[in-house]
């Protein structure tokens, strides 16, 4: 059985043969190109809700037949129409 370090280690697998790579700071790391990912919707939201970004930028995970997907939503003025002098809220 295979012990993993953390969550992470689970949902990404390197695949045969991939190459290692060493950082200027010494530590080893395999290219993302050569894993093979195994995730799931909870697992990439879990990845997700550690991002810091702008709160202006909501991140969403979703799940659909053809997969699981990011979207980002942007919040500013420029994405609300304003409401005229004297027109009347619907």
């Amino acid at each position: 059985m295979t012990k993993y370090k953390n969550i992470k280690d689970f949902y990404e697998q390197p695949i045969d043969n991939a190459p290692t790579i060493k950082l200027s700071n010494g530590q080893n790391c395999i290219p993302q190109h050569y894993l093979r990912y195994k995730h799931t919707l909870q697992s990439v939201q879990n990845i997700v809700v550690n991002i810091e970004y702008s709160s202006r930028y909501p991140i969403f995970v979703c799940q659909h037949d053809s997969g699981i997907y990011i979207q980002i939503g942007i919040i500013g003025v420029d994405n609300y129409k304003g409401i005229k002098c004297g027109q009347q809220k619907k």
